[in-house]
């Protein structure tokens, strides 16, 4: 039983920084897809059955789903959350459709949405910073000047905070103590995750916003669609399962530890 709750508890810890992270992130991609003219038939908070939803006057599916550890923006034309475009149902759209579907949109536009995902999680990060200071009667000038310091210092040692936040060092164990204190320390760590995730999903992974946004970049500057590449495709998709095992793994090897 005290195992149980152990697993229970870490959890619990993992999914309010997750669902505030996965949230601004997913959010980041919609606005911005939006703002490019890319239709959006699903915006996701969380993976599986849908726990509760409703659509709003653009067609958009806005859905809560069961599991709290992930999220996904789904584009039309898309087969599903990872902008993989059906060819045979795009094909079949009216021709007025087939103008909103993300891969119909020029490269820097692509590009445009894919960065966004990260630079909304170094917002609401940089946003919960001054939030934390402010609260702490710190001057709205002073709060700037620590969130701008926090930043920076995470920026400078980024590597050291993947590290400590996958691998299971010390910097991990800190953050679960300090976030048993107080709501407001839990949103800090939040800001602090949301910033490594922010600049792990712009590594030039196939299966992450930064594989995405180099496919787009060699577009832009050479013509060709690298994307439609069979090679690409199956790399990407396999990529998917080595991502998840690592996740997996830290998980484990956290919990362990």
């Amino acid at each position: 039983m005290q195992i149980l709750m152990s697993i229970f508890n870490f959890f619990w810890f993992l999914s309010v920084p997750i669902i505030i992270i996965v949230l601004f992130h997913e959010f980041g991609h919609y606005i911005v897809g939006r703002l490019c003219g890319v239709k959006v038939d699903v915006f996701s908070l969380g993976c599986g059955p849908e726990l509760f939803g409703f659509q709003d006057r653009y067609g958009t599916r806005w859905r809560l789903a069961a599991l709290p550890f992930g999220g996904y923006v789904k584009f039309h034309g898309d087969t599903n959350d990872v902008t993989t475009t059906d060819s045979e149902a795009v094909s079949a759209m009216p021709a007025n459709e087939q103008t909103v579907i993300f891969l119909a949109q020029k490269a820097w536009k692509r590009a445009a949405i894919v960065i966004a995902g990260p630079f909304a999680n170094f917002f609401i990060a940089f946003s919960i910073f001054i939030g934390y200071y402010f609260y702490q009667n710190i001057s709205i000038l002073q709060s700037l000047q620590f969130a701008f310091d926090d930043i920076w210092f995470i920026f400078s040692n980024i590597i050291y905070f993947i590290k400590g936040s996958m691998i299971g060092n010390e910097t991990f164990e800190q953050l679960i103590k300090v976030a048993h204190y107080n709501f407001m320390n839990l949103l800090y760590i939040s800001a602090v995750l949301s910033i490594v995730t922010g600049v792990v999903n712009l590594f030039p992974f196939p299966s992450l916003d930064g594989g995405y946004l180099s496919y787009y970049i060699i577009e832009a500057i050479s013509g060709y669609k690298i994307y439609n590449n069979k090679i690409i495709k199956f790399v990407e998709k396999n990529s998917y399962i080595l991502f998840i095992f690592i996740i997996v793994y830290c998980l484990i090897y956290n919990f362990i530890s």
